[in-house]
C-alpha cells in the first residue's frame, strides 16, 4: 500500500504479467506524482483483463482528474496498449467498467471511453470518440472520471485551467456516451489509474499527477 499522503489507497496487477521487469507504481510525495510501470501480457477488452492498477474503493459519486505528465514505451512496437482512469465492479474477472483512455504505442488509436455494459460477461464491450464539448486533440494530457448517481462520464482536455478548476465540466470534453450502469449499480466501485500494456512487446510507463475533490 502507499503511504498516507498517497491520494490512492492501494495497487494491484490484475491478470497476467510476463515482462522482464514486473508491473509496478511508486508514487512521489513531493510531487504528487504516480509512475506506473505495466508488462500485462493481455489486453483490457473482451475476455481479457490484465493490467497495472493503482485505485482506492469509493462510495457514492466521485469526480477524479488527472495530468499526464510522461509515457513511455519500452520497444514502441505493438497496438492497444491504453491506461487511464477506470471505474470498476470488481477487481478481477470480467467486471463491468468504463475507462476514458488513451493508447501506447501506435499512436492510431486516440482517447476514447470504453467499457464493458455488462457484469461478468465479457464480450460485451463498447469504446467510443465522440466529443461533447470543446475541440480536443487526439492524445491531450488532461483525463478526468466522473460519477453523478448511476451514470460515468469521461472527458478529456488541452486547457490547463483544469489544473486549477478540475471540476468546471465547461473546460473539459465529454468523450463518448454518458454511461448509465441503471439501477443496480453497487454503491461502491474501484476507481484509480489502469495501466494495459496488451501484448508484452515491451514495458509501458505512465507518469500522471492526480487531483481531484476525492482523491
Amino acid at each position: 500500500s502507499f503511504p498516507s499522503t498517497g491520494k490512492f489507497a492501494a495497487r494491484a496487477t490484475i491478470g497476467t504479467d510476463s515482462g522482464s521487469l514486473p508491473s509496478n507504481t511508486t508514487f512521489d510525495l513531493v510531487n504528487s506524482e504516480y509512475t506506473s510501470t505495466s508488462t500485462t501480457a493481455g489486453d483490457l477488452w473482451d475476455g481479457a483483463n490484465s493490467f497495472e492498477f493503482v485505485y482506492s474503493r469509493f462510495e457514492g459519486d466521485f469526480d477524479i482528474s488527472i495530468k499526464e505528465t510522461a509515457k513511455t514505451h519500452s520497444s514502441g512496437t505493438g497496438r492497444w496498449g491504453k491506461f487511464g482512469l477506470i471505474a470498476r465492479q470488481e477487481l478481477s474477472g470480467c467486471s463491468r467498467h468504463t475507462i476514458i483512455q488513451d493508447h501506447l504505442p501506435d499512436l492510431q488509436d486516440h482517447r476514447s471511453l470504453s467499457g464493458r455494459v455488462t457484469h461478468n460477461t465479457c464480450g460485451s464491450m463498447f469504446e467510443e470518440r465522440d466529443e461533447f464539448g470543446p475541440d480536443v486533440s487526439d492524445h491531450p494530457i488532461y483525463y478526468r472520471l466522473k460519477r453523478t448517481g448511476n451514470v460515468i462520464r469521461g472527458y478529456a482536455a488541452d486547457n490547463a485551467a483544469v489544473e486549477t478548476d478540475c471540476s468546471n465540466d465547461a473546460l473539459w470534453t465529454r468523450i463518448g456516451r454518458e454511461d448509465d450502469w441503471g439501477g443496480g449499480a453497487p454503491s461502491k466501485l474501484f476507481g484509480g489509474f489502469a495501466n494495459s500494456e496488451h501484448d508484452s512487446e515491451g514495458e509501458q510507463t505512465c507518469d500522471d499527477d492526480c487531483s481531484g475533490d476525492k482523491i
